[in-house]
C-alpha cells in the first residue's frame, strides 16, 4: 500500500514539473519593439531594439528639428501619428524619418551662358531655409548687385538687380551642392541664357 501511494507521488509530480515548465504566463512572453530614427528628429523611443512583456504598452513621439521637414512614422510600414501608443502583443517595427531643407546659405560659383559665351557667375546667398538676400557678381557687367532668392521645393528663383538692369534666374535645386537653370534680363524679349552655380 504504501509503495503504491509512493509511486502515484512520485508520478504525481514530476507530470506535474512537466507541466509547469511546459505552461508560460503572459508576464513571460517576450516581444521586440525595433525603432530606427533619422537625422533631424526628436523623440522617443530613440533607435535600437526594445524587449516588452506581452500586453505592454508603449509610448512614442517625434518632432522635427529646425532644417527638417516632412516628418514620417511608419509603425510595421503603415504610416502613423507623430505621437501615440504601441501595444506589444507582438513584435514591431517603428520607423521615423524626415527630409532636409535645402540651405543655400553660402559662397556659390558658376557660369552664366550667353549667346555661346561662358560668363563667370558668383552668388552668396544669405538668409533662411525659404527665402533671403544675395549679393553677386555677373562677370561683365563689372558690378556688384544685391537681390533677394525664394525657395519652394526644388524650384529656386532670384534676382540680381544691376544699375544696368534686373537680371531674372529660375531654377531647378538638384543637390545639395547644385543648381542649374535660365537667366534673363529684365522682362520678355531681353536677353537671355542658361546658368549653373556650385556651391564653394
Amino acid at each position: 500500500m504504501k509503495r503504491a501511494f509512493l509511486l502515484m507521488l512520485v508520478v504525481c509530480c514530476f507530470f506535474g514539473l512537466l507541466f509547469q515548465s511546459g505552461c508560460k504566463t503572459s508576464e513571460d512572453v517576450q516581444y521586440t519593439l525595433a525603432v530606427t530614427v533619422g537625422s533631424g528628429i526628436t523623440g522617443t523611443p530613440a533607435t535600437g531594439s526594445y524587449s516588452y512583456a506581452d500586453g505592454d504598452v508603449v509610448n512614442y513621439s517625434y518632432s522635427l528639428q529646425a532644417g527638417y521637414e516632412n516628418l514620417e512614422v511608419k509603425l510595421d510600414g503603415i504610416v502613423v501619428g507623430n505621437s501615440g501608443v504601441i501595444t506589444m502583443n507582438m513584435g514591431h517595427t517603428l520607423t521615423v524619418t524626415a527630409e532636409e531643407i535645402f540651405n543655400p546659405t553660402g559662397e556659390w560659383e558658376g557660369i552664366a551662358v550667353y549667346t555661346s559665351a561662358d560668363l563667370r557667375l558668383r552668388a552668396t546667398f544669405d538668409g533662411g531655409w525659404y527665402s533671403g538676400t544675395l549679393i553677386g557678381n555677373f562677370a561683365s557687367i563689372g558690378e556688384n548687385a544685391g537681390g533677394q532668392y525664394s525657395i519652394s521645393g526644388t524650384d529656386i528663383s532670384f534676382n540680381m538687380n544691376f544699375s544696368a538692369g534686373n537680371i531674372y534666374f529660375r531654377g531647378t535645386i538638384e543637390d545639395d551642392d547644385t543648381m542649374t537653370g535660365n537667366w534673363r534680363i529684365g522682362g520678355a524679349g531681353g536677353p537671355e541664357g542658361r546658368w549653373r552655380l556650385t556651391r564653394q
